[in-house]
This record gives C-alpha cells, sequence and structure tokens, in this order.
C-alpha cells in the first residue's frame, strides 16, 4: 500500500484510539509471534494503553502497545512494574505511534544496564517501512487507513487544506493548486494547469456511482472564480475538461450523459498526495511548536505541541494568504508590498490564549522556520505560497497566464543599501543553503536580470562599515547609537570581536575603501555600478520636490532616534539625495517602458518601508499629477515573481526550491548589546576550546541568552525582527 495513508493514520491516533491500536499492532506482530493474544482493557493506565502480555513461545519477552506520547515516562514506568510482576523478563518491545528513533538510545543503555532488560522499540517508522511485506501486515495497514485516513481525505479534504480560508470550495480548490503545483512543469500555460486542478477539486470524492454534471463542475468553480470576458470561463473549464477525460486520461467522461468522475487511479492517487500534504502539513506545525517552546522558555511538556503547532500554522498561513492577495493586487497596482513581524504579531494576538505561548514567542518561532526552515518543510512552505498566489491572481481573473506575462521577464534591478548589507552578513554564515538572500539575487541573474546599485549605495555601504570599524574603537559605555548591523552579524555567527577588523579588510582596505567595496560586491554578488544622477536631475521639479520632501522628512524622523554625531545633518543630506536618485532615476528610466504596472523593466529593490510605500505618499502630496506605479520592490515579491513569472523556465529547479517564502523587510539594526557583552565574556570563560567548537557554543549560548532576555528586553521589535542575524545564530556549526 502507499505509505503516505498509513503514515497519516498512525499520527492521527490519539490517546482515545488505544483499542484500535493495539487490534492493529498485534495483528502486525503476529508475523513475528503467532501465538501473540492481547490483554488490554480499558482499566490499564486510564484507559489509554495497552496491558502488558507475555508470547508464549518466549516468556521472557513482553510486549506493551502505547500510543502515549510521553513514551518515555511509559517505559519507565513499565519497566518497574515487570521487576515487580514479571522479573524474569529480559526484553521489552514497545510498540508506538509515536516517532522516537534515536531519541531512546540513552533509555536503552540505562534499562540494558540498571534494569538488565533490552528494550526494542516498534515505532512508527519501524511500521511504515515493513507495511508492505507480508500480506498480513499489508491488510492491517491497509484497514487502519481505511479507519482514520480515508474519511478525513474523502469528505473533500477540508481538514487538509490550509486553514486560513473558511469557504468549503475554495479551501478544496486551493489544496488541489497545492497539490498539483509541485509538479506543474515551468513549460506549461499556468492557466491551463491551474482548471486542471480546478476540475479535479471539482470531481474530487467522485465515483463511478456518484458522478457530476458538466453543470455542476461549471457551478463548482464559479463560486469562486470570476466570470472573466463572456464565455471565458466556461471555455475554460471546458477546455480543462476535454484535456483530461482523453483516453487513460484521470477523470471519465459519460458522453451519453454528459456526466464525471475521477477515474480510480486519480481517486487512489489523490489519497496518497493528500496524505502526503497532511503529513507536510504536521511536520510543519511540529516544526512551529518545537521553536515556540524553545523561545518561550518552556518544558514541552507543559504545552499541548499539537494544538500550538495549528494555531502557529494558521497564523503563518493567514499571513502567506494576505502577502498572496497583494502580490496579485501589485500586478494591477504596481504598488509592492511587505510582510514583517508587525503583520505576524497581529495574527498572533487575535489567536489569544489558544497560543499557550506568548504572541511574541508564537512570532520568533515562525520568524525562525521562515529564516531557517528544516529540509522536510522548506518545499512545504514553498507549495504553499505558490499555491496562495495563483489562488490569489484566479480570484481576480481567469486568465492566471495572461497576467503573469506582464510580470517583467528581463530588465535592471538596482539595489538599495538595505538590500546589499544582508549580502555581506549572509557571507558569515557557514552553510550556503541558509543565504536566502544571496540565493535570491543569484537567481535573479541567472534569470537574465542585470543587478546594479548607485555609487551612493556604494558610498553608504563603506560609510556603515567604517562605523562598524568605529564600534571597534569607542568604549562600549561610550557608545549611545545603535549596534551597526554588519558588527552584531559578525558577533552572532559566534566570531571573536578581536577578529572582526582583520575580517573587514577583505571586504575593504584604508586608502580606496569605496573602490574595494564596489570591487568586492561585483566579484562576489555580480553587481555592477552605474549612476542614475543624470536621469533623476532631469525629472519634472515638482516630481524631485515632492520625492526630496518625502525622504527629508524619513531622515529627520531616524535622525531623532540616533545619536547626533551619526546622522548629522551633512549625513542626512547625503542619504536624501542618494534615495532620491534611485526613486526618481527608476521611474524615468520607466518612460520608455511597458504600461503595464509589473511589466516595468527597470526596478529599485529595497527593504526600506517608505520607498515601498512610496507611490500612495506621492499620490497624497502630487494628487493626479503623481507616479503611476512604485519603483520599490521588496525582496520577498521578487522571489515570488522570480516563481511563477515568465523566467521561470530559466530557473533551475534545486534554485526554485531554495527561493525563500517571505523575506522580512524591517530595519536590521538595534540590537542587543548584552548579548555583544555576553559572546566576549564566554570567550574569555572558554579561551582554550578550539576555535571552531567555540563559534559553536557562542551561538548556542547567545540564543539561550536571547531567549531569557525576551524579545522586547533584548532590543524590542526592532531586535526581533533581523531575520538575518537570527539565521546566523542559530545555523549549526559546519565543519571547518
Amino acid at each position: 500500500m502507499p505509505q503516505s495513508r498509513f503514515e497519516l493514520a498512525l499520527s492521527l491516533l490519539s490517546s482515545s484510539d488505544w483499542r484500535a491500536f493495539e487490534k492493529f499492532a498485534s495483528e502486525f506482530l503476529a508475523v513475528e509471534f503467532p501465538s501473540l493474544r492481547t490483554t488490554a482493557s480499558p482499566g490499564g493506565d486510564g484507559g489509554r494503553d495497552a496491558e502488558l502480555y507475555s508470547p508464549l513461545e518466549d516468556s521472557t519477552v513482553v510486549v506493551q502497545i502505547s500510543v502515549q506520547q510521553d513514551w518515555d515516562a511509559k517505559i519507565r514506568q513499565t519497566v518497574k512494574r515487570l521487576g515487580e510482576t514479571l522479573p524474569g523478563v529480559t526484553e521489552l518491545i514497545y510498540a508506538t505511534n509515536q516517532t522516537i528513533g534515536a531519541d531512546a538510545d540513552e533509555l536503552k543503555r540505562k534499562l540494558r544496564t540498571d534494569a538488565k532488560i533490552s528494550l526494542d522499540i516498534r515505532d512508527r517508522h519501524w511500521f511504515v517501512e515493513r507495511a508492505n511485506s507480508p500480506a498480513q501486515r499489508a491488510v492491517a495497514a491497509e484497514t487502519l487507513a481505511k479507519q482514520f485516513v480515508d474519511p478525513l481525505i474523502m469528505s473533500t479534504g477540508v481538514q487538509g487544506s490550509p486553514v486560513s480560508l473558511k469557504d468549503e470550495e475554495a479551501r478544496i480548490a486551493l489544496l488541489q493548486l497545492a497539490l498539483d503545483v509541485e509538479d506543474t512543469s515551468s513549460e506549461r500555460n499556468l492557466t491551463k494547469s491551474c482548471f486542471e486542478s480546478l476540475v479535479v477539486a471539482a470531481l474530487r470524492g467522485t465515483s463511478s456511482d456518484d458522478m457530476r454534471t458538466r453543470d455542476e463542475v461549471h457551478r463548482a468553480i464559479a463560486a469562486f472564480v470570476p466570470a472573466g470576458v463572456p464565455g471565458q470561463l466556461e471555455a475554460l473549464i471546458d477546455g480543462a475538461l476535454a484535456r483530461l477525460a482523453k483516453k487513460n486520461g484521470p477523470i471519465k467522461h459519460h458522453r451519453s450523459s454528459d456526466h464525471f468522475h475521477l477515474s480510480h487511479a486519480e481517486s487512489t492517487l489523490l489519497k496518497e498526495q493528500t496524505a502526503r500534504f497532511l503529513i507536510e502539513e504536521q511536520l510543519l506545525g511540529d516544526e512551529l511548536a518545537a521553536r515556540a517552546v524553545r523561545a518561550a522558555g518552556k518544558e514541552q511538556g507543559e504545552i499541548d505541541g499539537d494544538e500550538l503547532g495549528v494555531v502557529l500554522r494558521g497564523i503563518l498561513e493567514t499571513v502567506i494568504l494576505q502577502r498572496a492577495e497583494d502580490f496579485a493586487a501589485a500586478v494591477t497596482t504596481g504598488e509592492s508590498v511587505h510582510v514583517d513581524a508587525q503583520a505576524l504579531l497581529n495574527e498572533a494576538s487575535r489567536a489569544g490564549s489558544s497560543l499557550g505561548v506568548s504572541p511574541e514567542s508564537a512570532v520568533v518561532a515562525i520568524q525562525d522556520v521562515l529564516a531557517a526552515p528544516s529540509p522536510s518543510t522548506t518545499s512545504h512552505l514553498r507549495r504553499l505560497a505558490d499555491s496562495y498566489t495563483l489562488f490569489a491572481f484566479l480570484r481576480q481573473t481567469p486568465d492566471v497566464q495572461k497576467v503573469v506575462l506582464t510580470v517583467f521577464s528581463g530588465g535592471k534591478i538596482w539595489l538599495d543599501t538595505s538590500a546589499v548589507l544582508p549580502l555581506i552578513a549572509e557571507t558569515l554564515l557557514d552553510s550556503p543553503d541558509h543565504r536566502q538572500y544571496t540565493q535570491l539575487l543569484r537567481a535573479a541573474s541567472d534569470a537574465g536580470l542585470e543587478l546594479f546599485v548607485t555609487p551612493g549605495v556604494i558610498e553608504e555601504v563603506e560609510r556603515h562599515l567604517n562605523l562598524c570599524a568605529a564600534f571597534c574603537h569607542v568604549p562600549r559605555d561610550e557608545w549611545s547609537g545603535r549596534v551597526p548591523f554588519i558588527y552584531s552579524a559578525y558577533i552572532y555567527s559566534g566570531r571573536a570581536s578581536g577578529t572582526f577588523l582583520s575580517w573587514l579588510e577583505g571586504i575593504r582596505g584604508r586608502a580606496r575603501p569605496e573602490d574595494d567595496v564596489r570591487e568586492y560586491l561585483h566579484d562576489l554578488f555580480s553587481i555592477s555600478e552605474e549612476s542614475l544622477e543624470e536621469l533623476a536631475d532631469s525629472a519634472d521639479p515638482a516630481l524631485r520636490a515632492a520625492v526630496k520632501e518625502l525622504w527629508m522628512e524619513q531622515h529627520d524622523q531616524r535622525r531623532q532616534s540616533m545619536d547626533p554625531w551619526q546622522m548629522d545633518p551633512g549625513t542626512v543630506a547625503r542619504l536624501v539625495a542618494h534615495d532620491v536618485e534611485n526613486t526618481i532615476g527608476v521611474l524615468e528610466m520607466r518612460k520608455s517602458e511597458s504600461a503595464s504596472p509589473m511589466g516595468y523593466r527597470s526596478w529599485w529593490l529595497t527593504m526600506d518601508r517608505t520607498a515601498l510605500r512610496i507611490k500612495s505618499y506621492l499620490r497624497d502630496r502630487m494628487g493626479s499629477g503623481a507616479p503611476t506605479s512604485s519603483p520599490a520592490l521588496s525582496p520577498d515579491f521578487l522571489s515570488q515573481y522570480l516563481q511563477l513569472g515568465p523566467m521561470r523556465a530559466s530557473l533551475e529547479r534545486g534554485d526554485s526550491v531554495a527561493l525563500p517564502v517571505i523575506l522580512d523587510v524591517s530595519h536590521l539594526e538595534n540590537v542587543p548589546r548584552a548579548l555583544i557583552d555576553f559572546s566576549d565574556e564566554f570567550r574569555s570563560n572558554h579561551a582554550g576550546v578550539e576555535e571552531r567548537v567555540l563559534r559553536r557554543m557562542v551561538r548556542d549560548q547567545m540564543d539561550e541568552q536571547r531567549t531569557r532576555l525576551g524579545p522586547v528586553a533584548a532590543g524590542g521589535w526592532n531586535a526581533m525582527e533581523k531575520s538575518i542575524t537570527d539565521r546566523i545564530k542559530s545555523t549549526p556549526a559546519a565543519s571547518e
């Protein structure tokens, strides 16, 4: 039998399902113990687990069957009881639906030493690996899957679809898009593939005994897809029905009555796909819950991890859905928006007491997973983001392909300083797989996009590095401004503060620092320098005045929160001039380009909130004379463009999967100096440890200290919003 359904069945068993698991396990284990007889009853341990029994062929071996989550405590209780009732036992076989694996190694050693009992664990993976042979086991596994999984899947799969949508038909459609999007060829027409998914969703649960008419299929899809131009929706649905109903296709068409149903093979495949999707959802929830428990500083047993995982997953998917809708809207409005910690916090606060942890801990957990997801959740997150985006497009217009083709398929991108500094910080990450910004821009370059910075950005990057060097020379108690981001990233990577200046020499020297930075960005990231100053100077004076006024206001506000010597009036004037050049220069470049908002070839990649909202700002100041689109593009939107846009065919599949789902666009400074001081102290106390090991120890200890400080005490929301820094300090040390 397909393994996913069986694996899901085991994961769905709760404490009240002890009898079903006992029956299944006894049939499964009877292959080894033909005389196996169970003696469990609702009495036992709170009505949850099977009682002990002894196979006739070997009285020194006993089996415990349990669905208890706290398997460690259950095994210890069992061994203690065996010492009283069956002291001659030498082997305990522990059968459970939980996943244990190597986590029980220490317990096994202890039982061998103290109790003289050998522990043989048959956990979820053990059962799944042996489900297909011999036939007796396959039958037992299939029976369990039919009992616990098929009702869940065949009830239209609503429980398995993302939780952010309330309409049942919409949730089913979104689930089907999620199941299909990973297998959609980059060369296929998105409109056709989307409507094929919608048709399969409309026929979900059908068979030769329960068919749907053509009109029923049309009504189901029309419930959440706009009609578009007259007859367009009907034609798209009928086209998908015709393609899918071809010989040996996934659906069957009874032409005499014009009825449709899924083929048996397709129904079987859907069960397996949905089961795998549900397992991935559970893994995502488990990962979110584990990180939230760690962030809250609580023990795993204090919180219902399953419930917490479901709530956290719902928060994340709600934000992903909103991001997808914003992305779809941006194609027609031309204004890129951003997703950051505040959006997550808003959703976490709405969850209230159902979380079991503070909203802040919930946000930290979600950010950690987004920044460095485990291999098991990386592709699932990408699939969720893509399916939500396709669904958002469908709710605006049925012709997804036409919309996607308006997205730029080449062109030039100018990077703001806020988009360049994370690239430098990511060079401190040991694993290239966790360099999300770097992977994003590499994929953009591979897709044919050219990357540039203005001379002003080169200057700002060099000045930031110079500020980091100044921080090294000024006593900590005399530094009143923010800790520079690159310096804090260096410390969070576990490196010694005393080696920072020598590392900095690898980026820029003292004689010609700006030339060094220019060469560094070109050699490592294929970023070239190109000025926009001449274009900006020739723009409409009214536009220049409005843009300059806007940036002057924003930088004055930022200056008030910083030490004056870091942001003197001269510095403010330079920063304003650089932002004006990028803003107006890109807008001027567009005058000879497509009029479609997302069809432009020139963009300004930035994480600055003001830049991303500049279209609305200018509309308020200039009225009808304001630009009709925004020059600014956020990194997470660029990621989605690359994933679904016309250049997706030129992306290797590995790059496509690696592209991040959401990249936080928050300011990346103001980390707590207390943690930097802690790093220095910890290193001093462990001076004799090998450097590679010490770096790992520093990262782990800083992670623990940050949790103790709490997200607010450790520097407020700006501190929590540093996805790069968090990734650096949480990435396991690589071998050196």
